[in-house]
């Protein structure tokens, strides 16, 4: 970057005009933000020939979404202006001197004001993206407003109109504090924040009534909103599986007695964490037998999100986990849950008995993003367990969330072993 930035610093002061409080109608998702008070712009005559793109590095996409609309401010000597600023969106590299072009909507035409243009097609973001204006020119047709001494808000102004990858000079000099005042709106897409592997409310075998309870606490500043969806067993997530939509403010908590129930849903399932936000819930689940006047006896159950090591994929790494069976199978039962991912699974067990000798090999395959629970011997296809054998389980393809309960046969109090492919 040239000297010219800090001589157009100095022109942008200089042209200061207040204005009222800019509100616009606050949608999903955001990118950029309108200016208040005390603007300014760089549409001054003497500034440097347009094209010139300016890029809110401070207020990026908070989430993935589709972007449909854009609201700026835009300062003019001369309106209207046919074909003046054009909206861009770059995604940034390993630090704020990189970034790549993602998409561009335009040319727009300006005038002076508060102007919302469409962004048709709509435009697909991640999260950390940003929003830049193109001014186009000429110079008569002013510009877009930016704030001035804006502690900590920056914007990094940029010369030309390119769609390659731009690369910024010296940080020292490209980075201006001022804000340009613009903002893009639309609707987040939710993201898969986790999957809670085996959840239920179920009345099941020695008098057992089991049911799930959750908590979703916002660790964040924001409003954060998200939807759980119940995937039934035995069958591969749809469209149509129970679901349900939460909002949480900031620093809440939302709470269920029972999750599963709640959804409108019963029995055994798995259930996926949806938001919207760049951040997940903190999720606390717990699986409980409910003995009413007796209390309650359970477990609590984490939260597996897709770069877990409790995901075990093939190809990465070690790709096997070991859960052990109980050491009184008269007393306790066994049960093995296994949550598959978009590609499905294949799976290989074996059984090890107490001494370390090999004792069966099984091997099944499961379809995508389906959740199935079975008994010890249903999953081993009819071997029965002995007391404190073993099941190596390896994932040969695709992924799968995998784990293991032991349940008392007469108080109902279960344990719970999730797999683990550092083990």
């Amino acid at each position: 970057m040239k000297s010219k930035v800090s001589r157009r610093v100095l022109l942008a002061a200089a042209a200061a005009l207040l204005i009222g409080t800019v509100s616009v109608r606050a949608d999903n998702l955001t990118v950029g933000i309108l200016a208040g008070n005390g603007v300014t712009n760089f549409s001054n005559g003497n500034v440097d020939p347009a094209p010139l793109t300016l890029i809110d590095i401070d207020h990026p996409a908070p989430a993935a979404g589709n972007l449909t609309s854009a609201t700026l401010l835009w300062s003019a000597n001369s309106s209207p202006c046919s074909s003046s600023f054009k909206v861009k969106f770059f995604r940034p590299g390993g630090s704020h001197s990189r970034y790549t072009f993602v998409a561009q909507r335009g040319p727009f035409d300006s005038q002076a004001g508060l102007l919302t243009v469409p962004l048709d097609p709509p435009v697909a973001v991640q999260a950390g993206d940003v929003m830049a204006v193109v001014q186009l020119g000429p110079t008569t047709c002013g510009g877009v407003y930016l704030t001035p001494d804006a502690v900590g808000f920056h914007t990094l102004e940029l010369d030309g109109d390119d769609t390659d990858p731009i690369t910024a000079c010296d940080p020292n000099t490209a980075l201006l504090s001022l804000t340009v005042s613009a903002q893009a709106s639309g609707t987040a897409a939710e993201a898969l924040a986790g999957i809670v592997p085996g959840v239920g409310s179920i009345h099941g075998a020695a008098g057992s009534n089991f049911k799930t309870a959750m908590q979703l606490t916002n660790a964040g500043s924001d409003a954060i909103q998200g939807h759980l969806v119940f995937h039934p067993m035995g069958q591969s997530a749809s469209a149509s599986d129970p679901s349900l939509a939460y909002s949480i403010p900031a620093r809440g908590t939302l709470s269920f007695d029972d999750a599963v129930a709640a959804l409108g849903a019963s029995g055994l399932g798995s259930l996926d964490v949806m938001t919207s936000a760049s951040y997940p819930p903190v999720v606390s689940t717990r699986v409980f037998n409910d003995g009413g006047a007796a209390g309650t006896a359970g477990f609590t159950e984490p939260m597996v999100r897709l770069d877990d090591t409790a995901v075990l994929q093939y190809g990465l790494g070690q790709q096997n986990s070991t859960f052990a069976a109980p050491s009184d199978p008269v007393r306790f039962r066994f049960n093995v849950g296994v949550r598959t991912l978009s590609a499905g699974a294949s799976i290989l067990a074996v059984v090890n008995d107490a001494a370390g000798l090999q004792r069966r090999v099984v091997t099944r395959s499961y379809g995508p993003n389906l959740f199935v629970q079975a008994g010890g011997s249903d999953f081993l296809n009819g071997y029965v367990l002995s007391a404190n054998d073993s099941v190596d389980v390896v994932v040969t393809a695709g992924s799968a969330i995998v784990y293991a309960v032991s349940v008392d046969n007469v108080t109902n109090d279960t344990s719970f072993q999730l797999g683990d492919r550092r083990r």
